[in-house]
């Protein structure tokens, strides 16, 4: 963990340093002989104990400071006056190569990451490319800053490694917890205690459930490590899926459930496709509908509308109230009201998955009418 916080930390220190680079030749100006500013130029890179090189506009080394020759395992020699081209295997000379006319060509900074060989050891970077301009040659010159990242990217292949562990093996087994009550309910010759008991057992397997799947979608989501790829899901099938594992709440505040497709109530066999991922799905229409239980007063009706327009149109309706003091944050992390066992990820974790897959979410809440929340998918696979 101290790594990854130095990383951070270093990354900050770069940006810092990099800024400084690219404003200093306006600085270097007001010094008077050519000598004492190329030397005090040197000096400042010679000192900075970040990997720093600059390539001319024909691409080749022309300097790099001692950090970047250490990291790289190179000297001088085998440096200056090559390019990447004569560093470097395809295709990745070509990528580094082609990444440089871009910046020569517009001017402006790109970040960008590679595999490389540093000293025989294959190692990650990251790299800032700037565009700089001689005011009195014209000449145009790269400056660039590296940071070897090798340890967080391991760090991270680490944590994808254990959230497979835990998909495949840790959801497995609540699997397992959550049908042995249904298995033991259906056996029958149970007291009304033990009933209650079981009923506990299969609460707490199908939150914890849900749990493990938010949690997993949502550090990859916020991370940017999540890989979203969106085929066809039916909301219909979704949303029973959903109301099945919310049984027993709707049961105990005997809630009737009503599903409407543009207007007209849902046949068997009607479906309602959107673009999205099913997972995804899944734990949207399972967070806000468990949210209309929770929230709508006993004996009433959750109503879900499906329209088919330019977008695809989701209306979740039910006759409780948002409470005025969460309104404004209500889709925020960790906001939650009158809940005893309320985590505050549900709302959220809706919106983020929503928006991953090119949705948007929004509510409207009174004492007169109830909450509804509205969700709007696109129609096509535009949003990636």
């Amino acid at each position: 963990m101290d790594k990854v916080l130095n990383y951070t930390e270093r990354l900050a220190y770069l940006q810092r340093r990099i800024t400084e680079l690219e404003t200093m030749s306006s600085a270097l100006d007001a010094l008077p002989e050519t000598g004492k500013r190329a030397g005090f130029f040197y000096q400042v890179l010679q000192q900075v104990d970040v990997p720093i090189f600059i390539q001319d506009n024909a691409h080749r080394f022309v300097y790099a400071n001692p950090p970047y020759y250490k990291m790289m395992g190179l000297t001088s020699e085998h440096l200056l006056g090559k390019t990447v081209r004569d560093l470097y295997n395809e295709p990745l000379a070509s990528e580094l190569w082609n990444q440089e006319d871009v910046i020569l060509a517009t001017g402006k900074s790109r970040e960008y990451e590679a595999e490389v060989e540093c000293q025989a050891e294959s190692r990650r970077i990251s790299i800032r490319k700037s565009h700089l301009l001689d005011p009195k040659t014209h000449h145009a010159y790269l400056v660039g800053v590296v940071s070897d990242i090798t340890v967080q990217k391991r760090m991270e292949n680490l944590r994808e490694e254990v959230d497979r562990i835990t998909r495949h093996d840790l959801k497995g087994q609540i699997m397992s917890l959550v049908n042995i009550p249904r298995l033991l309910r259906i056996s029958g010759n149970l007291k009304e205690e033990q009933l209650e008991l079981i009923q506990m057992l299969e609460d707490a397997g199908i939150q914890m459930l849900d749990m493990v799947n938010t949690s997993l979608n949502l550090y990859r989501m916020e991370t940017g490590l999540f890989n979203y790829t969106p085929s066809q899901v039916d909301l219909v099938s979704i949303v029973y899926k959903a109301f099945y594992f919310l049984g027993n709440t709707m049961e105990q505040k005997h809630l009737s459930l009503e599903v409407k497709l543009d207007s007209e109530i849902v046949d068997c066999g009607q479906k309602f496709f959107i673009i999205g991922d099913d997972l995804l799905c899944y734990s949207i229409f399972y967070n806000l509908l468990k949210n209309a239980c929770e929230a709508s007063p006993s004996e009433r009706k959750i109503l879900i509308e499906m329209f088919n327009a330019e977008s695809k149109l989701i209306r979740i309706h039910n006759d409780g109230v948002i409470p005025e003091e969460i309104r404004k944050t209500f889709f925020d992390k960790f906001v939650t009201s009158g809940k005893r066992y309320g985590t505050g990820l549900g709302t959220y974790s809706a919106k983020l998955m929503t928006e991953t897959m090119g949705g948007t979410i929004d509510f409207s809440t009174s004492n007169e009418l109830g909450t509804t929340i509205f969700l709007r998918f696109p129609n096509n696979h535009s949003h990636h």
